[in-house]
């Protein structure tokens, strides 16, 4: 449905107009959606959403029915032609990484042999995959477009994205265990993302009409993350306004968007249809599995241990006798850690920010500027550099 969705929007081709439109609508509806099934479940019971996609899945199917035309995408591709053996190999490949990164707290980290193994699988069968590529007449996926800079780039800083995305889990902790938020409230919450969104779209539309420097735009998405997080750990607290939470939701809603948009923008910079389409496989799993998933993973590796930190911190105290009736706040003591704990995790993703942001300034961005190196030699040879503009 995508292509022509940017032919639709953008007839000629313009990806960062398309984007600019498709990323804010589908990502503002998601929270929308998140929001009324939480509404549902909240006035009835858990089978109600799915009861509610299931009809309207049906509807969408009636309506393709009688509207869409029954031409073929293209060619017909006998079944012989299919590489049935790599689709195979992808499928059990990222199943086998699902395992590991959802299991891996359930089944005690690398204690398990489950968990160690679906790892070792998940990895062979990927590298195999990769090397059946290269041999193939019809290649299932063109790993030949992860030669290029701008998607390594991308790549690396999706990875970094999903750590920011994963920090969701500590909010979630916080609002339910310390503020005794239901899931309607913390979707309700959530519905302040859109602002958000909204302005990154509108960035992204004027930022690509006038030809802006990619690097700033992505830049500032993570800068938003960042402060986000630091919102956060300034605000936790057992008692605070609910309204400081929207504030923040705000930026959150902000970086997400622009990080959507900017980072599938210079990913697929200067590649053709068919190479877009075959990393988009790849890419696509990079974002939405693969990056959450790795960042959930270590945030919640993170989140454990500092809560048994917090908790053996303060039980030294309570041992030592310096608080007086220390056993009758005992039952505050667990939420107390978890505060403690929060706070140990988001400060540390706030100073994340440092390296990203060292990291997109040594890129270029498909914009190399010599002028500026030759000014910036000059300097530090003392030179005069009177009369050179930088621009």
């Amino acid at each position: 449905m995508v292509l022509p969705i940017m032919f639709i929007i953008a007839p000629t081709g313009d990806r960062g107009k398309f984007y600019a439109v498709f990323y804010p609508l589908s990502i503002g509806f998601g929270q929308l959606s998140a929001y009324y099934f939480s509404t549902m479940v909240f006035n009835g019971s858990w089978q109600t959403p799915y009861m509610f996609m299931s009809a309207t899945m049906l509807v969408i199917a009636a309506v393709s029915l009688i509207f869409q035309h029954n031409q073929r995408f293209g060619f017909k591709m006998p079944l012989y032609q299919i590489d049935w053996l790599s689709l195979v190999l992808i499928a059990t490949s990222f199943m086998s990484l699902n395992y590991f990164f959802v299991f891996m707290k359930q089944q005690g980290w690398f204690i398990s042999p489950y968990i160690s193994g679906s790892l070792i699988i998940g990895v062979v069968l990927f590298v195999a995959l990769i090397y059946r590529q290269k041999s193939l007449k019809r290649k299932m996926i063109d790993f030949g477009a992860f030669k290029k800079k701008n998607v390594i780039h991308a790549t690396i800083l999706l990875f970094f994205l999903g750590l920011y995305l994963a920090s969701t889990s500590v909010y979630t902790q916080y609002t339910v265990g310390v503020l005794g938020y239901n899931n309607l409230i913390n979707a309700h919450i959530n519905l302040w993302m859109i602002p958000g969104i909204v302005i990154a779209g509108i960035l992204a539309f004027f930022g690509f009409k006038n030809k802006w420097y990619i690097k700033y735009y992505i830049a500032f998405g993570f800068v938003c993350f960042a402060l986000h997080t630091l919102s956060l750990y300034l605000i936790i607290q057992p008692q605070m306004d609910i309204r400081y939470l929207e504030y923040a939701t705000v930026l959150k809603g902000l970086g997400m968007g622009i990080l959507f948009i900017g980072l599938w923008f210079y990913a697929t910079l200067n590649l053709q249809m068919n190479e877009m389409m075959g990393i988009m496989v790849i890419l696509i799993v990079v974002r939405s599995f693969l990056a959450t998933s790795l960042g959930s993973a270590i945030i919640g590796w993170a989140t454990y241990q500092s809560q048994w930190q917090s908790l053996t911190d303060i039980s030294m105290y309570l041992d030592a006798g310096e608080i007086p009736n220390g056993m009758a706040i005992y039952q505050n003591i667990s939420l107390n850690a978890l505060m403690a704990s929060g706070k140990i995790v988001l400060g540390t993703l706030t100073w994340l920010i440092v390296p990203i942001l060292i990291f997109i300034a040594t890129h270029s961005y498909g914009s190399f500027h010599y002028k500026r190196v030759v000014l910036f030699r000059k300097a530090i040879r003392g030179n005069s550099i009177k009369g050179y503009r930088l621009s």
